[in-house]
């Protein structure tokens, strides 16, 4: 895990904690598009996921933004995050709403692509010609 990428996501971790009321949520959107920069690399995307960033930007989305980190460990593996879930006590604002799909766009771009389970790309269902 590089150094920037666990920058990026100590500030974004950093702001989400502090940020309870949701006034400073343009940092925490100015944060998260720079991670969705990062993540346009190959290395970036990496990187993030070494850094465990794909499971603190779940959780942010999930959940209602309540990020616990142990600050005296050098990785993210002493995350915790309350149980109380963000569609339960989710804010009417958009602004919540867009720091929730970027990201999940930043998780997509992230995760490795495969193939859909399927065994053809037919439906069950066909029609009959009248």
């Amino acid at each position: 895990c590089n150094g920037s990428t666990r920058k990026m996501l100590d500030l974004f971790v950093f702001w989400t904690e502090l940020d309870k009321l949701h006034k400073y949520v343009h940092i925490r959107k100015s944060i998260l598009t720079s991670i969705k920069y990062l993540v346009t690399t190959e290395t970036g995307r990496k990187a993030l996921t070494k850094c465990g960033g794909i499971q603190i930007l779940y959780a942010s989305a999930k959940l209602n933004g309540d990020i616990d980190l142990d600050k005296t460990c050098s990785s993210f593996s002493n995350l915790r995050i309350s149980q109380e879930l963000f569609t339960d006590t989710c804010p009417n604002s958009k602004a919540i709403d867009n720091l929730a799909l970027t990201c999940s766009q930043i998780i997509r771009k992230s995760m490795p692509k495969s193939c859909l389970p399927i065994p053809s790309l037919h439906g069950p269902v066909y029609y009959e010609d009248a």
